[in-house]
């Protein structure tokens, strides 16, 4: 669920953003707007704190599975394949890191209910 609020979210706060900053750049360089350019720079104030907001408070769900091994200082390398090419990976590094731990949480878009 997170993952599909931050798909949706995402793009359109960073284009309110860039709208704003774009019109405050705007109303500066031809010398208009007086105080009404405290409008934009509001809007983008808030569109930065809703953007932090979001980041600070949901928990990414694909770090939660390795909470314990960061803690210990372990190494976690995450690796985005297409499905096909997990096993070779895994392979890879097993004969590159045999000590390595093969773990995780593994899907893809097909997975998804959406």
């Amino acid at each position: 669920m997170a993952a599909r609020v931050e798909k949706i979210f995402w793009p359109g706060n960073l284009i309110v953003f860039c709208m704003a900053l774009l019109l405050v750049i705007v109303m500066v360089l031809s010398q208009s707007g007086g105080p009404w350019v405290l409008l934009p720079v509001g809007i983008m104030l808030a569109s930065f704190l809703a953007g932090l907001g979001f980041t600070s408070r949901v928990p990414n769900v694909h770090l939660d599975e390795f909470r314990d091994a960061l803690r210990h200082a372990e190494v976690l390398l995450m690796v985005d394949v297409p499905v096909q090419q997990v096993a070779l990976v895994e392979d890879m590094v097993h004969r590159l890191h045999p000590e390595a731990a093969v773990g995780g949480v593994g899907w893809g878009i097909a997975d998804l209910p959406v």
